[in-house]
């Protein structure tokens, strides 16, 4: 995609097919005027994780995480490595309706919806 001097970056953000650049990764979706998914770099992985959506587009809060291992093996002894986990992040992300976990996911680190039903 190229740009001229006009463009803004808020329109490139919007075109960027990877999806809206926020502090530690991307913005995927919004899944409301509530909710936003959005996938986050971490050490050794990546988290999809669901963002309350207030007065504020901060990204600061977040209310379920699951991560996508890119270190280690699989259950079928593979290699796990970053962009492999980046891409099934991301491809989960794209799919995923916000209820529930996202699929395919390696380890749930929290999921504040259904903590609040009494299920674990």
């Amino acid at each position: 995609m190229t740009t001229d001097a006009t463009t803004s970056s808020a329109e490139v953000a919007q075109d960027d097919p990877v999806g809206t650049p926020i502090v530690g990764g991307y913005c995927i979706k919004r899944l409301s005027d509530t909710h936003c998914v959005d996938v986050l770099t971490m050490m050794f992985n990546y988290r999809i994780v669901r963002s309350p959506r207030g007065e504020h587009e901060s990204h600061d809060m977040i209310d379920g995480a699951w991560c996508y291992f890119g270190h280690g093996v699989d259950d079928d002894g593979r290699d796990r490595t970053m962009p492999g986990a980046l891409l099934r992040a991301h491809a989960a992300a794209l799919v995923w309706d916000g209820t529930g976990p996202p699929v395919g996911f390696d380890k749930e680190v929290f999921d504040c919806a259904r903590s609040e039903k009494g299920q674990r």
